[in-house]
């Protein structure tokens, strides 16, 4: 029997491509309607461990789920603070290089 358990990631439209990336399941909400039928659905789920959920949100869990929380020690909950600003960042072209070498294993040059 398998016994393992995942994580699930509830985050804001937008804000979930780095959890994504990582691997982790996701589900984007807005709103407190949405918010709580996912916690909801994530209690139901036996295969869920850890649960985390953007700070900012906290305030919008219902009566009825927090009082989930303090009930079960599955899943987890966890709250995560999301970017308050978000900047762009230059990249030379010997990092894109080196980002390319380990991705495909060949070194390229990039003429721009």
């Amino acid at each position: 029997m398998d016994k393992s358990m995942s994580l699930l990631v509830l985050s804001p439209w937008g804000a979930d491509i780095g959890f994504r990336l990582g691997g982790a399941d996701v589900i984007p909400v807005s709103g407190s309607n949405s918010l709580n039928e996912a916690i909801s659905t994530a209690f139901n789920n036996q295969k869920i461990g850890v649960l985390a959920i953007p700070e900012i949100m906290q305030e919008m869990i219902s009566a009825d789920n927090l009082s989930i929380f303090s009930k079960r020690i599955f899943p987890m909950v966890v709250f995560y603070p999301l970017a308050k600003e978000w900047k762009a960042q230059e990249i030379s072209e010997s990092e894109i290089e080196e980002i390319v070498y380990r991705a495909i294993g060949y070194r390229m040059r990039i003429k721009t």
